[in-house]
């Protein structure tokens, strides 16, 4: 009976509808975060205002805001709006399709991957991962450049295995083009492609492929000369001192100056593993990612050992040249990679320990504990962020004929998209970055009696404290609404 109940499990954990329903789940937690339709936060609102003023041509320009994203990107949201509006929910819609999109993908490449055993933990990872879920639901770029990971690392399993023809090659020099100017990292993919393909031929030399070697470099220059379009004509105009400055402590450093130096490597990469990796247990998820690696260069399999790594290495030149910082959720385009990683890890212990059933579901829990809970629980209470929409609405709904309102410097951006087909006059805050006494003389210079209402989001420290505290001491505090991130008060200044 016991061993009839085993084989039934065993059927049904290997069967293609598990793993699709792994994949149904992961995608109706995205899709439950999409239609509870949180309010626009900080840089979400400063890119969706850069798309309702410009057209098409001009979202190839530096943008407003300091905002960066891929041209086509943009373009595709762009006209998603024209379409059907500049409404929230269009302006996630590519990056939530894109979120979906890639757990199809995932499971393609996962089954062509990993052992068939793995390949539902694989799609969990997945399926499950925070950040995955939360920027699938983001009006910003990283849900789509991790789909075009997973696309990118399709065409280079393709062109390891495939001989190509003329329509192959033009396929894939325009694919990589398009996949460019869709996503900044895809130059990681694509040029770690280009370097396993050459690497291996190197190895192998095999003079019969020197017809299939000369087509890779063919495209690779294809590729090539797409980036540098792309770069000097769209990516370098954007980058200014702002963004370099911003940054400055997400550049990985070359020369070692001091401990801060020394240590940013360890404590970038335990960073990365808490986000946008979001596993508990690093000392373990940095195991599985070695014990991956060394499982896939033991087992002679170069190409995809290569292919995995040099992604994240390129990564990490491109920092040290200060060209890409790293970041969470800049790196969220590494999450298949290296839940490819952390999955090889663990077929190799499913291999070593497969008496040991008790072993492998351990260490199956300690990884996907995190995952499974985070997720359960995005099912039942969605993720908020910075509620301005609700506070907005209830000024507009509440505010007298003479009333003013003071905004925010971080909460403009937000106040701007959600009064945008609303004239209001507002006074706009200053920016003092914790300076108290620029905050004091700021109510000062107001010189406003009566009634007047003041709307906080993307607080910095306490600089929301500060200024209410002066609030209450010339002035009477009338009304208030406070939602998750947001604030709004009425005071009535004597």
């Amino acid at each position: 009976m016991k061993l009839k109940i085993v084989e039934l499990f065993k059927k049904i954990y290997l069967s293609k509808w598990f793993s699709f329903l792994i994949i149904l789940i992961g995608a109706a937690i995205r899709l439950r975060q999409y239609f509870f339709n949180r309010s626009l936060w900080l840089d979400e609102a400063m890119l969706a205002l850069n798309i309702i003023k410009y057209n098409y041509t001009d979202l190839l320009k530096p943008l407003d805001y300091n905002q960066t994203a891929p041209p086509l990107f943009l373009i595709i949201v762009k006209f998603l709006t024209k379409i059907f509006g500049y409404q929230e929910q269009i302006l996630r819609l590519f990056p939530l399709l894109a979120g979906i999109v890639s757990l199809f993908l995932f499971w393609y490449i996962a089954d062509k991957f990993l052992n068939k055993f793995i390949v539902p933990l694989a799609l969990v990872l997945l399926s499950f991962s925070r950040y995955a879920i939360y920027f699938s639901n983001e009006f910003k770029q990283y849900s789509v450049d991790l789909m075009v990971t997973i696309i990118i690392l399709i065409m280079g399993f393709y062109l390891y295995k495939k001989n190509l023809d003329l329509k192959n090659i033009i396929l894939i020099c325009i694919s990589g083009t398009v996949l460019i100017f869709t996503s900044d990292i895809s130059i990681f993919i694509l040029t770690a492609i280009s370097v396993s393909l050459f690497v291996l031929f190197l190895l192998e030399k095999k003079p019969k492929d020197i017809r299939k070697f000369l087509k890779i470099i063919f495209i690779s220059l294809f590729w090539f000369f797409s980036f540098l379009i792309n770069y000097l004509f769209i990516i370098k105009e954007r980058v200014n001192n702002y963004l370099l400055g911003y940054w400055q402590g997400s550049f990985a450093p070359i020369h070692i100056s001091s401990i801060n130096d020394l240590l940013w490597y360890p404590k970038t990469i335990l960073d990365l593993i808490n986000n946008p990796l979001y596993l508990y247990f690093p000392g373990i998820v940095l195991f599985l990612i070695f014990v991956g690696l060394v499982y896939l260069y033991k087992n002679n399999e170069k190409f995809y050992f290569l292919i995995l790594i040099l992604p994240i290495f390129f990564t990490f030149i491109a920092s040290i040249l200060k060209f890409y910082p790293i970041y969470n959720r800049l790196m969220v385009f590494t999450l298949p990679i290296l839940y490819l990683i952390i999955s090889k890890g663990f077929e190799y212990f499913s291999c070593k320990f497969r008496k040991d059933i008790i072993i492998i579901i351990f260490l199956t829990l300690l990884i996907l504990f995190q995952p499974l809970i985070y997720s359960s629980r995005s099912l039942i209470i969605p993720r908020y962020s910075q509620e301005t929409r609700p506070a907005i609405n209830y000024y507009l709904n509440h505010k007298s004929k003479n009333d003013k309102i003071y905004v925010y410097y971080n909460t403009e951006p937000a106040f701007l998209y959600y009064t945008r087909n609303i004239k209001v006059n507002y006074i706009k805050g200053k920016g003092t970055w914790d300076d108290p006494e620029a905050y004091f003389n700021e109510v000062k210079t107001f010189n406003i009696k009566g009634r007047i209402w003041f709307i906080f989001s993307h607080v910095r420290g306490n600089e929301k404290d500060i200024f209410v505290k002066k609030l209450n001491e010339i002035g009477k505090k009338l009304d208030e609404l406070e939602t998750p991130g947001a604030s709004l008060y009425l005071y009535n200044i004597n």
